[in-house]
């Protein structure tokens, strides 16, 4: 510590010394880095040497400067001495110091789920020190894009709730350094997770059910659903293609609808006798998510038909015959349903199996054998009769046989050439034409032809001749015969 001393001074002639000196206050507390100034006030006031040294006693805890600013700088506690320099009189205060009050803020951890995309709130609790109770507008740092504070954070006995939300432009990622500012406090950083949005589908099951051409039907899809919400509506859109990229109209007489209100829906799908057969193709959408592909099947109408196959020929044969081989006949189911085939009929001159089966599904075949009768007499049998069946099938067989009579073999030959008469010396006559006929039921072979004393023969054009055929042969007179008659009679065989 250290003073100043005035020698001989307030002795001076005229000057008014100085009889003391005082502090507005005795005592003074501070928190370290805060200042106050200390007022002196000496005695008398027309002491001609006012002037004042200001001291402290530990500048370490608290300083003064020359006018009395006193500054607090750690805790503890000082004295602060005002000395005047007429007289030497002193005044003190003491000053403590003590450590500022620190205001603390701390963030939690995040509650609730905020979406990439999409409106929401998060909350975080706060807690703090040192803060008086009452609403805080505050801010928060490193805040990523589309997310702002909502409203105040109202601290009551050290805590709160902080709110941040999202909207549409939120993206999707975890931002770990936020800080929060409170009352002049800043939190450490704290973390924000803002999830990627839910994925949404439609997804269509397979056809329940069958329809048919011509008749009205009604079929239902499982729809399923994934983060839609149960009440929005759908709607269906019709396609060419299997891939479901080529729009096209509903087919003709065809409506859909889409139930709401759950997740598994159900599509149903009625068409009228108008609606023709085929395979369709949809899509449904719903809250902007197109579904995968549905398949509509429209069956073609039911035909029934059955055909036969082959028509048996048996040929010809002469009485008396080997009774010939059973043939077997085909009955085919034509059409796409199924039928019952009845018992076939009797067919005269003929014998038939029974049915192999009388059940038919489409494409499916039924057999039986048909051969004519032994012992018929010479004669014509082509019958035709009808298989037939239920829904009105029916299909013709046509069998044909002949029987004809014991062979006979004969022949005849025309004409019976005449040449006339001629003179010696004449000309010779062109050749005629004789034909022979098989005019039996069996083939027959010639035999050459004999020689004919004055005549000249050409050989036969054939010698097999079936029944009914024909064979031909030229004949003239020779040249220079002598007066007489030429007229002989040859035969013509065979075997």
């Amino acid at each position: 510590m250290a003073a100043l001393i005035s020698c001989d001074e307030d002795a001076k002639e005229g000057v008014i010394a100085v009889t003391g000196v005082s502090l507005n206050k005795t005592s003074l507390s501070l928190v370290a880095g805060k200042s106050e100034t200390l007022t002196a006030t000496v005695l008398p006031a027309e002491a001609t040497n006012r002037d004042v040294i200001w001291l402290s006693s530990a500048p370490g805890v608290a300083t003064v400067n020359g006018s009395g600013l006193v500054t607090a700088v750690s805790p503890g506690t000082a004295e602060i001495t005002v000395t005047t320099l007429g007289g030497g009189k002193t005044a003190s205060c003491v000053v403590t110091v003590t450590s500022p009050t620190v205001k603390t803020v701390s963030v939690g951890t995040q509650s609730g789920a905020m979406t990439a995309g999409a409106a929401g709130t998060v909350t975080f609790p706060v807690t703090t020190t040192n803060i008086a109770n009452g609403a805080y507008t505050v801010t928060v740092a490193n805040r990523p894009a589309g997310v702002t504070v909502q409203g105040q954070v109202t601290i009551t006995a050290g805590s709160g709730t902080l709110t941040l939300a999202g909207n549409t432009s939120t993206t999707a990622g975890t931002t770990a350094n936020l800080t929060l500012t409170l009352d002049g406090a800043t939190s450490a950083a704290f973390t924000l997770t803002v999830s990627a949005a839910a994925t949404k589908s439609v997804s269509v099951g397979s056809q329940s059910g069958t329809l048919t051409q011509g008749a009205a039907g009604s079929v239902t899809y499982s729809v399923t659903t994934a983060n839609i919400a149960n009440s929005l509506s759908a709607t269906v859109q019709w396609f060419s293609n299997a891939a479901g990229t080529a729009s096209a109209s509903a087919p003709t007489g065809v409506t859909a609808s889409v139930s709401t209100g759950a997740a598994t829906r159900t599509t149903t799908v009625n068409t009228t006798a108008a609606s023709p057969a085929g395979t369709y193709y949809f899509r449904i959408t719903i809250d902007g998510v197109q579904s995968n592909v549905g398949t509509l099947a429209i069956g073609a109408a039911t035909t029934y038909s059955i055909s036969t196959s082959p028509n048996p020929a048996f040929g010809s044969l002469t009485v008396g015959y080997t009774q010939p081989a059973a043939q077997t006949v085909t009955v085919t189911n034509t059409g796409s349903g199924a039928v019952t085939l009845n018992a076939l009929p009797s067919v005269a001159n003929y014998t038939l199996t029974a049915l192999s089966t009388t059940n038919l599904a489409a494409g499916g075949t039924a057999t039986f054998t048909i051969r004519p009768n032994a012992g018929l007499a010479a004669g014509t049998y082509n019958r035709t009769f009808t298989v037939a069946g239920s829904n009105g099938v029916n299909a013709s067989v046509t069998v044909s046989f002949e029987v004809t009579a014991s062979l006979t073999y004969s022949i005849s030959a025309s004409p019976n050439p005449s040449f006339g008469s001629l003179t010696v010396g004449y000309t010779q006559p062109a050749a005629q034409t004789v034909t022979v006929t098989n005019t039996g039921s069996g083939a027959v072979t010639l035999n050459a032809l004999p020689a004919v004393s004055n005549y000249t023969l050409t050989a036969l054009s054939t010698t097999n001749l079936t029944a009914g055929g024909t064979a031909t042969f030229t004949i003239r007179p020779n040249a220079g015969l002598a007066a007489g008659t030429y007229n002989p009679t040859f035969n013509v065989t065979g075997r």
